[in-house]
């Protein structure tokens, strides 16, 4: 009888261990996918053509807030010449498969094309638009 207790405690202890180490190893999961979500991401505006940074958004938002609607309102706050920003990246589903990319920490900014027209729509003082 004894015998077979002691069989069962050395299952169940070992099955503890078991959910334990589990446990343990979910929970430093989860804390570095949080740690990454914590992240500040830049948002850079580069030019379409040649690839250079032509403006970097002041406000750095964390990972966890980079969504299709916060990115377009923190365009939408940079000074326009006209009513409101028009381009054309923005409408393509690469602008969602980018955003996905740096939400999922495969990229650790975002950068939006725009062409020389598109970029002339920006109010922006001629010392900022070039970094």
């Amino acid at each position: 009888m004894w015998n077979l207790l002691d069989k069962i405690g050395t299952i169940l202890g070992l099955l503890a261990f078991i959910g334990t180490t589990y446990s343990a190893l979910m929970w430093m999961r989860q804390f570095r996918i949080e740690k990454r979500m914590l992240e500040a991401v830049a948002i850079r505006l580069v030019s379409a053509k040649e690839g250079r940074l032509l403006h970097e958004l002041p406000y750095k938002p964390a990972r966890r807030l980079i969504t299709r609607s916060e990115v377009l309102g923190l365009l939408g706050m940079i000074p326009s010449r006209q009513q409101r920003f028009d381009w054309r990246w923005l409408h393509e589903p690469d602008f969602m498969r980018h955003l996905e990319a740096v939400y999922r920490g495969e990229r650790c900014h975002l950068e939006i094309p725009v062409t020389d027209d598109e970029f002339s729509q920006l109010d922006l003082p001629a010392t900022t638009s070039t970094v």
